[in-house]
């Protein structure tokens, strides 16, 4: 594998650590889906006649459904005849008893993020051993805090964007984006920053939650325990959450804090509406002083997030190898035939990591060696990022087969123009895995053979089957 090939595996890993934090904050500790009691609107435990007039009004399309999800017990996203029997024997039967987990749970179920998360910090703060308490908290608060942040809010408005929903209801969140921005609209500098300081603090207290929690964690839930709006819910089975995923997330974090420092050393402040409606070439060239340096120091605190994320990320590939119970149902999975490469990872990441403070070589498969060295950029060497950008083609945009610095200010020396051209599909390939298509990286399956085609199905790139059910699904495309 070459420097670009291991480079796109640490990429992976963030995206894998991505994927992490939205199956914990959709999940549980049991291994049986939970609902809740039908018709149970506040989730108090019992069905009053208020509740079960609120269920009439939505069936009959006077009322919306965010205002009771309760009654929607299959997530079509509607309500029947059927389920309004159902609350009404709950509501002369009386509802089950359930734990502060499972309260906490069905919240979940519901879509009502923040109450969910105050019930887990709940319980967290009145158990500190509980650790399954403390991740689930963790993360539901930063996802809450983030979707709840009035100063957020303020800067779409200002762009003219629209955001409905709370965290009190994530499956009635929608965002809609204007064909035409305000004149007024704030400029990319304000939102980076507005962005920045909501975002990092909850990442930066998440990071510190996770590191307190104990190498030996194992969470197991069913994601049936997913909301009811989310798709595929018929496909429930169990995923266990261990030390190494917690590292991955975590490396992501970091990473992410480190991405801001990035941006927040150059200048990117620029009108919306150009970076919206004009070329590139057309951006740069009305913005002399755009991508240039502003802040050596916040170069200085990115190469240190930049460090820990790698870090944290070969711990993580590390501790994966490491396993040696049933993986048939984890979350991140090395396949027995990738082992040898992700070993060889760990050494690429750990590499790139003192590449932060000085050259280092790097092997490839060509024999060849690749020299990198990151500390000209994180030092603040580079006063500007202009020098480092394709040319441009005759319609203004980027020519990605043109870089007049193939060695990008010489912290990639052995790099030559081929070299990009042969990694670029590859970088299109994998950023083609974001797109708007129903990815997921576990799947049923009876062999192999099976596990084969669903990874034909979805465009993966590769599967590897798991007895006696699962497949897992890696690399996947996306559709492409």
């Amino acid at each position: 594998m070459n420097m670009f090939g291991r480079i796109g595996r640490i990429t992976q890993l963030a995206s894998l650590a991505a994927a992490a934090a939205l199956c914990f904050a959709g999940t549980g500790a049991y291994a049986t889906p939970l609902r809740p009691c039908p018709g149970d609107c506040d989730l108090s435990g019992q069905v009053s006649v208020g509740e079960l007039i609120t269920g009439v009004n939505i069936a009959l399309g006077t009322a919306a459904l965010s205002t009771c999800r309760a009654f929607d017990s299959d997530g079509n996203r509607q309500v029947t005849i059927d389920e309004l029997v159902k609350g009404v024997t709950a509501a002369l039967g009386g509802c089950p008893e359930s734990t502060p987990l499972q309260r906490a749970l069905i919240a979940l179920t519901v879509g009502d993020l923040n109450r969910a998360s105050n019930a887990f910090c709940a319980l967290a703060a009145s158990d500190s051993s509980d650790s399954q308490a403390s991740l689930y908290c963790g993360v539901t608060q930063a996802i809450a805090q983030i979707l709840d942040d009035a100063s957020l809010r303020a800067v779409a408005q200002g762009a003219g964007i629209t955001i409905s929903g709370s965290s009190g209801d994530v499956c009635g969140f929608q965002v809609n984006v204007p064909h035409e921005l305000p004149a007024d609209a704030p400029r990319t500098g304000a939102i980076l920053s507005a962005t920045r300081a909501v975002v990092l603090p909850v990442a930066d207290a998440l990071v510190s939650r996770l590191a307190g929690l104990p190498d030996a964690l194992e969470a197991t839930f069913d994601v049936g325990n997913l909301p009811l709006c989310t798709s595929r819910r018929s496909q429930s089975h169990t995923i266990e959450i261990d030390h190494s995923d917690v590292l991955a997330l975590r490396a992501g974090l970091q990473a992410v804090r480190a991405a801001f420092d990035v941006l927040a050393a150059y200048n990117i402040d620029v009108d919306l509406a150009d970076v919206i409606h004009h070329t590139p070439q057309s951006v740069l060239g009305g913005a002399q002083t755009l991508l240039t340096l502003n802040s050596a120091a916040s170069l200085a605190t990115a190469a240190q997030s930049f460090d820990d994320a790698l870090t944290t990320s070969a711990n993580a590939i590390t501790a994966v190898l490491a396993e040696t119970d049933d993986q048939s149902n984890d979350l991140l999975i090395i396949a027995p035939n990738d082992r040898d490469t992700a070993q060889a990872l760990v050494g690429t990441l750990n590499s790139v990591r003192e590449s932060l403070h000085g050259r280092v070589v790097l092997g490839t498969d060509r024999g060849q060696p690749a020299r990198l060295d990151l500390s000209l950029f994180f030092s603040g060497r580079l006063t500007s990022l202009r020098p480092l950008l394709p040319t441009f083609d005759r319609d203004g945009n980027f020519d990605l087969q043109h870089f007049p610095d193939s060695t990008f200010g010489g912290t990639a020396p052995d790099l030559t123009q081929g070299d990009i051209d042969r990694a670029i599909p590859k970088i299109r390939r994998f950023l083609l895995q974001f797109g708007p298509h129903d990815c997921y990286l576990y799947d049923y399956a009876t062999d192999q053979a099976a596990c084969d085609a669903l990874a034909a199905q979805n465009d993966c790139t590769g599967a590897y089957f798991y007895p006696p059910q699962y497949c897992s699904l890696y690399s996947c495309a996306c559709g492409l």
